[in-house]
């Protein structure tokens, strides 16, 4: 997959079988966190208010604001006004008054935010820092396959154990995110690759029949140094293309 994250002067269309991933530097952000609020719904105004000032309020803010702006656009709404709504597993869906499907996943670490859009197909999308101070050993020993235990204790020293970790571990929230049950259920239920350079690999989650709506198909996201990424579909002939939204777009 390409490293470029294109910027946009004008949002483009989605089209069918068409899968967007979107990228937002949250440092574009700093110093005006309210500017972006006149895009979010009052209930989610009234839940930012909630938050402390920093950057989990920040994350938030402006992950929704560009959400509903790349909504609105698609559907030809005022951001605001866009209806996102929990679905039947509780993941926020859309519900375009004309009936039309509309798949999304946010995700976000650090001063980075992801979305991923879909018309037709369920999506998931993750992002971590490699940096982050995490036990990783500890981690995929009690949480993911044996097998990806082993694969990671045998990547070689501390940095590549690191980087097969968050691979890994990247690649299991895509597909649980996808899939929108969730919590409820374990990373080890979903065994993933942890060699590098996943693209369209077909993972099962454990317990379900091979069908479409329960076989899902990870790809890496390229990011650049020190961060990994992952974004899955039900469908394996999917390819994203990729953006990066200015937050001028907002304003």
């Amino acid at each position: 997959m390409s490293n470029e994250w294109p910027s946009v002067t004008a949002l483009p269309e989605l089209g069918p079988g068409e899968v967007q991933i979107w990228r937002i530097d949250l440092n574009g952000a700093a110093g005006e966190p309210d500017i972006y609020l006149k895009s979010l719904s009052s209930v989610e105004v009234e839940r930012a208010g909630r938050l402390r000032a920093g950057q989990v309020r920040m994350q938030f803010v402006v992950a929704r604001a560009c959400l509903r702006v790349l909504l609105g656009h698609l559907i030809d709404l005022r951001p605001s006004d866009v209806p996102i709504a929990p679905g039947p597993q509780g993941k926020p869906e859309v519900f375009p008054a004309n009936g039309s499907s509309l798949f999304f996943n946010v995700a976000h670490s650090r001063e980075t935010i992801l979305i991923a859009l879909c018309r037709e197909n369920r999506v998931g999308i993750d992002i971590e820092y490699l940096d982050r101070e995490t036990d990783v050993l500890e981690i995929a020993r009690n949480s993911f396959t044996p097998d990806e235990f082993d694969r990671i204790e045998e990547a070689g020293g501390p940095a590549e154990r690191r980087r097969a970790f968050f691979r890994c571990w990247t690649r299991k929230e895509a597909v649980i995110k996808a899939d929108g049950r969730g919590l409820s259920i374990p990373l080890s239920d979903v065994e993933v690759p942890v060699s590098e350079n996943a693209v369209s690999v077909r993972v099962r989650i454990a317990g379900s029949s091979m069908i479409d709506s329960q076989t899902w198909f990870v790809t890496d996201l390229e990011l650049g140094d020190g961060i990994a990424g992952a974004f899955a579909t039900n469908r394996s002939e999917l390819r994203p293309s990729t953006f990066s939204l200015p937050l001028s777009q907002l304003r």
